[in-house]
């Protein structure tokens, strides 16, 4: 099963040294911006509220690993097996996530 794996990951690299470089004028692609009045405001806001709530989970998670860690340990809460701590986990980042995201929202309609 190795040798068989290992011929075909040698065939599939010998393919890939004899392909063409595929260039951005064999495709007769020119790019054109997006004009102001192209997309509604609410589709931008939403696209700005997913990427500051899909950034913050890199934050929100270890925060609320960590919080709810200290809790366990302190006897606050207790998890009956690991599946429901890392599901607790989850909902809580992706809880202070969202409320991230609500908060730029409000802040950028004070403006």
């Amino acid at each position: 099963m190795k040798r068989i794996i290992a011929v075909l990951l040698l065939i599939s690299l010998l393919f890939s040294l004899s392909a063409e470089t595929i260039t951005h004028s064999s495709f007769n692609y020119k790019y054109e911006s997006y004009d102001e009045e192209e997309f509604p405001l609410w589709t931008i806001e939403l696209r700005r509220a997913e990427t500051i709530f899909f950034g913050s989970l890199v934050f929100t998670v270890p925060i609320s690993s960590l919080a709810l860690g200290l809790m366990s340990n302190q006897g606050i809460i207790n998890f009956e097996n690991n599946t429901q701590s890392a599901l607790v986990t989850l909902s809580s980042a992706a809880g202070l996530s969202l409320v991230v995201s609500a908060v730029d929202w409000i802040l950028g309609k004070m403006e």
